[in-house]
């Protein structure tokens, strides 16, 4: 799949994660969602980067070019997620 390919098997387990917690109705409130979309949303990056470390040999040079980038946009991205889906439910209950 290339050095990408963790990524693409991080979204899976990622939207595993998110699904569950919306099974179990854990995304009840805006922190919990919240919570859950950042839970989500990291451990697609976690394992796309320790896949990544498989290509590129060395864990602080795979750190700074897979995970760090991604952090900050991991809060705002699940900041933003997590107001759209307590926005919809005031649309949609």
């Amino acid at each position: 799949i290339g050095p990408t390919g963790g990524y693409l098997w991080g979204f899976i387990i990622g939207a595993m994660i998110i699904g569950y917690c919306r099974e179990k109705n854990i995304i009840s409130s805006f922190l919990y969602c919240f919570l859950a979309c950042f839970v989500s949303t990291t451990t697609i990056i976690l394992i796309g980067t320790f896949y990544l470390s498989f290509f590129i040999g060395d864990i602080n040079k795979t750190l700074i070019l897979g995970l760090y980038p991604f952090l900050v946009g991991d809060v705002i991205k699940s900041f933003v997620c997590a107001a759209i889906i307590q926005g919809s439910r005031r649309v949609f209950p």
